[in-house]
Formats: C-alpha cells, sequence, structure tokens
C-alpha cells in the first residue's frame, strides 16, 4: 500500500489533510471508512475461498505478478489528451549500469478511480489489491518495455508513480508535474526484489486462510513500535495458508535504528496479541515464516430489522471488547476485523481465539449497530449474533417524488445528515415503488432536531432536495409520506472563466454571508455550508438552498490559479462572472546537506514591491510566493510555486530565525523560459548551510523527552517576540549557516542554559529548578478527597512571546519555572521557584474543580530561600472550602 499511499500524500499534506485514516481499513475508529472483506458464510467458506485464490493470489506472490505485466502487450489504458511525457532510464541500482528489456509500468491519480469503478472486483479483492501497487499499475496503468540503454518514455501528470521490473529486479520513481529533473535525467533504480512468505496454521497444524498478516517495529524487548504502513499488508491465502509480505526493501528507509531492534510478521486478529515471528530483511529465509494460531471457534454476524434482513448493511465488523484489552499493545487494539455479508446478510469471521469478549458492529447510513458478544468456548463453537435496531434508533420512511410529482424509482440520493459534534453523507436508493428508509442515528433529548437532514440528488442528476431538518425527530420509525424533491432557491448562478473561453480546472467556490457567528459579539463573513453546489464542463455553476435575507460574496481560494477578490452579489443573481487568472508555475531545486532538517523557505518578490521578513508568516497562513523544499533525492531538493503573475522578480532564499537572505537570485522571468533559468536549476547552499544537532539530558544524564521546548539564538530584543527552534524530544536539529551559533536552550521544567553551538553535536546537560520546601504548621483536616495544592507566582512577570516554525506562545512557559500547583502532603510540599520575588499562592481541589485560597500577602520568597513555615489561615481555608462545595451543589 505504502507505493499507493506516497502517490497521493504529497499533495494532501500540502493541503493540510490526512489521508491514512480514510485507508484504514480496520479501523474501528473510522467505521464510516471501513472497507469491508468479503467473507463466505461457514456453510461455504472452503469453496468460496478456493475460488477467490485463483482469481487474485498463488501461494508465490512475485508469480501472478509478473505474468499479469507479461501479458499486457496491448495498451488497455487510453493516455490523456494533455498528457506531458518524460524519459526515464532505468539502472541497476548497485552497479548504476542500464537495464535493456525492463517491464515498466505507471499509474497516476486517475489510476485510483479506476480500481474503484471496476464491477468485475469484489470488495475483498479490491482492499487488498490496493495494498499492491504493482498490481494496479499492471491492470489499470500504463506499461512499456526499456530499451536498449536503459531507455523508456512516460507521461507526467499530477502525481505519476513508475515502477520497474525485470525478472527478480524491482524498483520505484515518483515523479511531480512542475518540478526539475536532475541534470542526468531521471533514474529508475532496480534492485532485489525482497520478499518474505508467511504461512499460517491454525491450533491443530492445518493450513488456516483468510488471516490478515501485519508486520511491526519492535525493540530490543520485543515491545511493539509500530505497525508497517498502520495496517495490515497481506492475507493468507488457500490451500497452504501463505501470504507474502512483498517489496519488503522499502522497509529499510523506514529503520530506527536509535529505538529499533527487528522486524517482525505477525497474524492482526481481534482477541490474538500475536508476539510475532521476527526475520531478516537484508537475507530473509527461503522457507516461510510460520506463524501459529491459539484454538479458535467462529463467529457469524447478521443485522435485522423485524426479523427480516436490513439490506442497508454491507460490511459488518469485530473488534475486541475494550475492556478485555488490558495489557495489549495499542496497536494490536486497532485490529478490527470486517467482513461483508452474504446473499443472506451474514458475515463470518472463521478465526476467532478462545474465551474472549468481543463487539460486533456495523455502519448503517447515520446509524450505528453495536452488540456485545462472549466469543467462542470451543474450536467447533460458532457464535451467532444479531444486530438489531434498537428502539433508540431513529428512521423516516417514505416516498420519492420529483418537482411534478412523478415516483423517482430505483434512483440513487445522498442523505445528509449533521449533529453537534459530527457530520455525514451516505448514500442510498430507493425501491422500484420510490420507497426509502433513513438511518438518522441514536435518539436523545438533543436529537430531537438535528442541525441538518437533507435529502439530495446525486451528480449528474439535477439539483434536487428535500430539506427535512425542521422536522421533529423521535426513536422509531416516522413515516414521512410523499417527500417532493424540488430544486432549492437560487442562490446564485455564474460562469468561471479563464482567458476567452471556460475555466478548465476543477474548482468549487465558496458561498459566505455576513452574519453574526454563535457566541461572538460582532457580525463576520461565514462560510455557507448547506447550498448545493453544481457546475457543468462549459464552466457555468450555480448553488442553491435555503438562503435567508442579508449580504453575500462568492469566493474563490485555490493555489492554482490567482488570487480573486471576493465578489459580493444580490441573492438570485444569475450571470455572475468570475475571471480566473491561471497565472505561470515555476520551479526551483536546490542542493542541501543530506536529510536537511525545515527551515530553509524560498520567497520570490516582486520587482518594485517591498521584500519582506514576516515571521508570522512561514508556517501559517497562506503565501504564494513562498516555496518550502521538498525531496526524494539525499541532498537534492525541489522548490515548486504553483500560480504566479507573470513579472520580474528576485528570489530570496532565507533560513528560519535569520534576518539575511542566505542567497539572492535576481531578474528571475514568469512565465519561465522555455529552456529554463538555469540559475535556478540545483541552487548549492551546501557551504553555505549546516545541520547542527542539540542532544538534551536531565540532571542525571537522562534523555529529556518532554515536547515542549526550544532553542533561541541569543542577542533578541526581551522585549519583543523571540524567534526559536522547536526542541522536541530529547534531541533537536536545525539547519543553520555554517559558523559557530550561540543558543539559548529552554525546556519546560528545566533551567535555561546559553550554550554555543559549533560542532556538528551539541551535548546539553540542563538542571532542574531549585525548590523551597514548605512546612505548614496546624493546617486543619480537609474533607475527604480535597488536597491543599500550592505553587508560587512571580512577583513581577514578564509578558515575553516566542515562536518556533510549528508552535507559538508565552515565553515564561519554556523558559520559567513550572506554573503548575504541587500538592501537599502530610503537611509538606517542594515547590519549584524561579530567578526572582515570588509570592506564595493556595488553592483547595476535589474532583478536577479548583477554588484560590486568599493568603495573606507577605515577604517575597527566592529561588534561595531557606525552608518555610506557613500558616494557612482557617478563615479563607474554609471559605475557599465552601466555594467548592457550592460549585458541587450548582452542577448537580
Amino acid at each position: 500500500m505504502k507505493s499507493r499511499v506516497l502517490l497521493l500524500l504529497l499533495p494532501l499534506l500540502l493541503g493540510g489533510i490526512s489521508v491514512w485514516l480514510v485507508q484504514s481499513a480496520d479501523d474501528p475508529a473510522v467505521p464510516d471508512h471501513i472497507a469491508a472483506a468479503a467473507a463466505p458464510g461457514p456453510a461455504a467458506a472452503t469453496a468460496a475461498e478456493a475460488t477467490a485464490v485463483e482469481a487474485t493470489s498463488q501461494p508465490t506472490a512475485i508469480d501472478p505478478v509478473r505474468a499479469a505485466v507479461a501479458a499486457a502487450t496491448g495498451q488497455s489504458v487510453p493516455f490523456p489528451d494533455d498528457a506531458v511525457w518524460t524519459e526515464v532510464r532505468v539502472v541497476d541500482k548497485a552497479t548504476g549500469e542500464p537495464v535493456p528489456d525492463a517491464t515498466v509500468t505507471w499509474s497516476d491519480q486517475t489510476t485510483e478511480e479506476r480500481v474503484n469503478k471496476d464491477a468485475t472486483l469484489g470488495q475483498d479483492d479490491r482492499r487488498w489489491l490496493q495494498r499492491d501497487q504493482e498490481q494496479i499499475n499492471a491492470k489499470y496503468g500504463w506499461h512499456a518495455v526499456s530499451d536498449a540503454s536503459g531507455h523508456v518514455r512516460v507521461h507526467v501528470t499530477e502525481q505519476t508513480l513508475v515502477l520497474a521490473r525485470r525478472e527478480t529486479r524491482y524498483g520505484t520513481l515518483r515523479l511531480q508535474k512542475n518540478t526539475i529533473p536532475p541534470r542526468d535525467g531521471y533514474r529508475l533504480e532496480i534492485e532485489p526484489d525482497i520478499e518474505v512468505l508467511v504461512k499460517v496454521l491454525d491450533s491443530h497444524g492445518q493450513p488456516a486462510a483468510g488471516v490478515p498478516i501485519g508486520v511491526t517495529q519492535n525493540d530490543a524487548q520485543g515491545k511493539v513500535l509500530q505497525l508497517w504502513r498502520w495496517q495490515a499488508q497481506a492475507i493468507t491465502r488457500a490451500p497452504d495458508g501463505i501470504a507474502a509480505l512483498r517489496h519488503l526493501q522499502e522497509l529499510r528507509a523506514e529503520h530506527r535504528a536509535d529505538k529499533f531492534a527487528e522486524w517482525r510478521a505477525r497474524t492482526y486478529l481481534p482477541g490474538h496479541d500475536d508476539p510475532g515471528v521476527a526475520f531478516q530483511v537484508e537475507t530473509p529465509a527461503a522457507e516461510p515464516v510460520v506463524l501459529r494460531l491459539p484454538p479458535c471457534g467462529g463467529v457469524r454476524v447478521r443485522a435485522e430489522m423485524h426479523g427480516a434482513t436490513l439490506t442497508a448493511v454491507k460490511t459488518i465488523m469485530l473488534a475486541e471488547n475494550s475492556r478485555e484489552q488490558g495489557g495489549m499493545n495499542w496497536m494490536m487494539r486497532r485490529a478490527t476485523h470486517s467482513r461483508s455479508v452474504d446473499d443472506q446478510g451474514w458475515a463470518f469471521f472463521e478465526h476467532v481465539p478462545l474465551g474472549r469478549s468481543y463487539r460486533a458492529s456495523a455502519s448503517v447510513m447515520s446509524g450505528y449497530l453495536s452488540s456485545e458478544l462472549k466469543g467462542p468456548m470451543t474450536e467447533d463453537a460458532v457464535v451467532t449474533v444479531v444486530l438489531s435496531i434498537g428502539d433508540q434508533q431513529m428512521m423516516l420512511t417514505g416516498r420519492l417524488l420529483d418537482e411534478q410529482r412523478a415516483v423517482l424509482a430505483d434512483q440513487e440520493f445522498s442523505l445528509l445528515v449533521r449533529a453537534p459534534y459530527n457530520e455525514n453523507n451516505t448514500s442510498f436508493r430507493t425501491d422500484a415503488n420510490g420507497r426509502f428508509l433513513l438511518f438518522l442515528g441514536q435518539w436523545d433529548k438533543d436529537t430531537k432536531h438535528l442541525q441538518r437532514v437533507s435529502i439530495v440528488s446525486r451528480p449528474p442528476a439535477s439539483m434536487l432536495q428535500a430539506d427535512l431538518t425542521k422536522r421533529e425527530l423521535r426513536a422509531g420509525v416516522q413515516d414521512a409520506g410523499d417527500v417532493v424533491m424540488q430544486p432549492g432557491q437560487l442562490v446564485v448562478a455564474g460562469r468561471l472563466v479563464s482567458g476567452d473561453g471556460p475555466c478548465t480546472l476543477k474548482l468549487q467556490p465558496a458561498v459566505e454571508r455576513h452574519e453574526v457567528p454563535e457566541n461572538a459579539r460582532e457580525a463576520r463573513w461565514q462560510r455557507q455550508r448547506d447550498f448545493q453546489f453544481h457546475r457543468d464542463d462549459n464552466g457555468h455553476f450555480e448553488f442553491r438552498g435555503d438562503a435567508q435575507p442579508g449580504r453575500y460574496r462568492l469566493t474563490l481560494t485555490s493555489s492554482s490559479h490567482l488570487p480573486v477578490e471576493p465578489i459580493e452579489f444580490t441573492l438570485g443573481t444569475k450571470d455572475l462572472v468570475v475571471n480566473v487568472d491561471t497565472g505561470a508555475p515555476l520551479a526551483a531545486s536546490v542542493l542541501l546537506p543530506k536529510d536537511a532538517p525545515q527551515g530553509l523557505r524560498a520567497v520570490l518578490v516582486r520587482d518594485g514591491e517591498p521584500a519582506t521578513v514576516d515571521a508570522a508568516t512561514w508556517r501559517q497562513g497562506y503565501n504564494r510566493l513562498a516555496a518550502y523544499p521538498w525531496s526524494r533525492e539525499p541532498e537534492r531538493y525541489q522548490l515548486q510555486w504553483g500560480s504566479i503573475a507573470p513579472g520580474t522578480y528576485t528570489l530570496l532564499l532565507q533560513l528560519w530565525c535569520d534576518p539575511e537572505p542566505l542567497a539572492t537570485i535576481g531578474n528571475v522571468q514568469v512565465p519561465a523560459p522555455k529552456d529554463r533559468d538555469a540559475r535556478l536549476v540545483d541552487i548549492d547552499l551546501r557551504s553555505s548551510v549546516r545541520i547542527a544537532t542539540v542532544c538534551l539530558f536531565d540532571q542525571n544524564g537522562q534523555p529529556i523527552e518532554s515536547y515542549n521546548g526550544a532553542l533561541f539564538p541569543i542577542g533578541q530584543d526581551p522585549a519583543k517576540t523571540w524567534l526559536g527552534y522547536d526542541a522536541h524530544g530529547e534531541k533537536a536539529s536545525i539547519l543553520v549557516r555554517t559558523a559557530p551559533l550561540e543558543l539559548i536552550v529552554a525546556k519546560r521544567g528545566f533551567r535555561p542554559r546559553q550554550v554555543q553551538c559549533a560542532a556538528p553535536t551539541t551535548e546539553v546537560k540542563l538542571d532542574p529548578w531549585p525548590t523551597v520546601e514548605l512546612a505548614f504548621d496546624g493546617l486543619q483536616e480537609l474533607p475527604k478527597e480535597t488536597t491543599l495544592m500550592v505553587r508560587f507566582a512571580p512577583r513581577d512577570p514578564s509578558a515575553a512571546r516566542y515562536r518556533t516554525m510549528s508552535n507559538s506562545g508565552d515565553r515564561n512557559d519554556v523558559m520559567a519555572a513550572p506554573r503548575s500547583s504541587v500538592a501537599v502532603a502530610e503537611g509538606r510540599a517542594k515547590v519549584p521557584i524561579g530567578e526572582g520575588p515570588h509570592d506564595l499562592m493556595a488553592s483547595v481541589s476535589r474532583k478536577r474543580r479548583t477554588v484560590a485560597v486568599d493568603l495573606p500577602k507577605g515577604e517575597p520568597v527566592f529561588s534561595n530561600s531557606p525552608s518555610l513555615h506557613v500558616s494557612v489561615p482557617g478563615p479563607a481555608l474554609q471559605k475557599a472550602l465552601d466555594q467548592l462545595t457550592a460549585q458541587e451543589t450548582e452542577k448537580k
């Protein structure tokens, strides 16, 4: 799966989205996105599995893929009309020699769409196919064969993944639009393809098919540190119970030598905390790794409504009951097994360890069904579970009609449901009479009215909708009668144009209303979420929905075009024209030390405009003139600008925390000349910068692994916001100039220390803050579960701020003594104290409620003060206790 994820991951990361959750088929935390693994019923398990094996796999993993690629003599997928071609050279990774007659396949962002639309694939086939990019490329991508010099031509789109195989050698290359190729062209290096076969035996020593297999990183004690690629990678097949873990040479790039000891193959089943078996990546054994299951029984689950199969449920999940997971590591708790249902609605789980409690669950539109169950107790037992619609489930039935009151029979629609803390968008289909049954979730007193309940037609149908939001809901089935779908109120319509023709970019504008948000005092522009949007291929668009009177505007934001100023419009406008200027892309490449950390930015400054360096926009906000380096090569980094206005610019290469540019390149032309600006190719900064690593240790010489910390270059104005480098964990690697650098090392809970950072690695020992011991004389006995808490507060606190590339806040958080309170135990407490005069503060705490105790202000306390005897006035303490009790009473 890693190839597919990396192919799609880069643009999603740049846009701030997390993609792995969508693909995590075994994650119970995201039930609406879980892909089901098809499974036969108990009686037909063996035959059905044997049929699936013949169609999808063999006992060994490479042979069927080789066969599929070798058989691909014709190009089944057409090339795009706007294909941009480039040349790739296939070479041997060890020798650098060209590799002729290599089979080369490639795919792009459209390939996944073809996989999802292939009706010949069952859910199980699709699920496991998507974890092997080589098979996807062979069947759904493009292919060619390298010539005598190892060259082959491929086309490059937004994201292109190129794979090459020559017999047992294999390699990958990822290409992206608007990047600068290396000076000697693209090289696709192939090396011996490493695979490990895993054989699973049941408790009787017989092959076990249908068992998911994962790979984990483990420490020297065998503790699981991480599951590779976050999910199971293969599944065992009949008749021999073997799964193939493929392309394992990619594991070496993820080796963490400082914490990581070995790789282990393990079964990935709920109820079984498999220790796994270690294997060698460099020299894998020829014989399969053998894993053994504990004694297992079976579980079959079906969802029903009034005794009939609930056909809306297509997938059922089985997980170990969380209350019984106990010492199981967190990664194995994710081992939810999912199965698709058969024709009778049953999902069968054939490898269920004995003697544990489980939870079976299923998503049904906006509803969720679950049931706890006792698992099988003997190996011949099959536990049957029925998931029934609960009494509190909200369901809505009725018949859908169009605006002419014609029945909308056997058609697909979307159900949009928004509750206070979640939003759900699912599809459903009407029957031959146009009737529907909607599941809206559990009813409680807060969901009589959901924030939104709408039925909308699915593209490419017309924009019909039915808003059911105002309907008062209750538990059980409600009949809505005839529900008429009709076009919503026209909010705005118009055209997206670029130059003299329609805009062809895949853009969706947004509508905002000037209003006072909830819990706010002043009006501001708020995005409207409940309007339907439709756009055709000619750029015509419209928004429809229930629009209240007020001021509205259209906004359009994307890195693929130049900024578009918001356009205010009157409700019902039909001819709004939005001019979209695509500008011009620009690319550059830089050479940096290998594995350089973040800390470089390239900024274009248009001639005649001021060159400003604003630390607040380094990583926050959107600056289309700034680019940040990313790399797929050891020392070569790419810089990309998606859409720049034509003109002449100066390129500034800046380091974080450094006010002076590292390098300047003037007279940069946009659009770039056809033969490229040679000054922007491989800008060599390796002699100008270095990587400095600061390792942090406590007073006992142990690594400091806490998160909060920063490294501040000295010489900054104390009254202003300080810029610093992030110091997360026990070490921080920073990109700086080659000259020595003096830093203030600040870590929460420790006294700051000034050091000179001249060597590649600087070890810093930090001391904790001093403490003052307090003894409380005559302290009255406190009520049960009540604690007296104390801390020192600086008498003259400073209002200092700081900013790192990923964080900002009060500088005292990392440079002053902790502000947290210490509990008084047996009349004593040791309280941390910082520099300067401090006052003692006290409070009483019970069940997460805290009330301050009003202590009389005395002489200031300093870090060198001796042990202090403290007397807490009885009336002040009793007053705080009374307030604490009053808060608890009020809450009840």
